[in-house]
């Protein structure tokens, strides 16, 4: 299940983008994994079972995908670049395999088991975000390093964000290991990190919950007290009521604001004129 004649050095990965006309942005975070045994170490580490249908999300010129194909029983690869995505139909024979030419942003996303990627960094959030969003059960990503250590942080750390309370809200987030940045071309600037995402059972997506936190962390080092003394959402509320009115923003547990943003909604249905 492997690229025909291409093995994953950088050199024949830079003469292989060459050749098909693909010129990396490495301001965007376009790079190409060339290690294979990194390749199969995130595969070996994504839960895949046998009859799993696995969505990977730009694939570029399919050094995981083909490990990917090895494992599951339908590989579904969302390319955005249209000459890698030919390159892939081309030199990828798997009859488990579907190229979608498209950015995972925008298309219409199929049923699948498990998201996969290793993600351009320009757009590694957003794309979480949408999986996440759209019912993802497990997604294991390689992403810029710095980001990976927010979406496991916790209270009182730096790195603690919207990203994090929001993404471990719905999942089990694991940091499991880090991918230096020799091991990719073009060479970015930073080092990368895989994570792991399992769905945690019975918890619902909740937009009014994203939202709040959203407001909240763009003042995390004030107290709730004062972030809600100028209105929220449109409503305005009594702060000094407020749950964890005293504490800082960056100092509430995910469990301390699913009880803050529960109450601010009550208070918002309140406000409600009532007939």
């Amino acid at each position: 299940m492997k690229a025909a004649g291409l093995s994953m050095d950088a050199r024949t990965v830079k003469e292989t983008l060459a050749n098909i006309g693909v010129y990396p942005d490495k301001r965007l975070g376009q790079t190409f994994l060339v290690d294979e045994d990194v390749a199969r170490r995130e595969a070996a580490a994504a839960g895949i079972e046998g009859k799993d249908t696995v969505l990977e999300v730009g694939p570029g010129l399919g050094v995981l995908t083909a490990e990917l194909c090895v494992l599951a029983g339908r590989v579904i690869a969302v390319e955005k670049d249209r000459k890698l995505a030919r390159f892939l139909r081309e030199n990828l024979q798997a009859d488990n395999l579907q190229v979608i030419e498209g950015d995972i942003l925008a298309v219409d996303i199929p049923p699948y088991d498990v998201a996969v990627g290793n993600l351009p960094y320009s757009v590694s959030s957003p794309t979480i975000f949408r999986l996440s969003e759209g019912g993802m059960k497990s997604g294991l990503f390689m992403i810029q390093r710095e980001v990976a250590e927010r979406t496991v942080a916790g209270p009182f750390t730096a790195e603690y964000s919207r990203m994090s309370a929001s993404l471990q809200r719905l999942y089990e987030v694991s940091l499991l290991f880090g991918v230096g940045h020799s091991h990719f071309y073009p060479q970015p600037d930073v080092d990368s990190a895989v994570i792991r995402l399992s769905r945690r059972v019975g918890v619902k997506q909740w937009p009014e919950f994203d939202s709040f936190i959203g407001i909240l962390f763009s003042q995390r080092r004030k107290t709730i007290n004062s972030v809600l003394r100028k209105s929220v959402a449109g409503y305005s509320v009594m702060s000094e009521r407020a749950p964890f009115g005293e504490k800082r923003v960056e100092e509430l547990s995910i469990t301390q604001m699913e009880e803050l943003v529960g109450w601010l909604l009550s208070k918002a249905l309140e406000a409600l004129p009532r007939n």
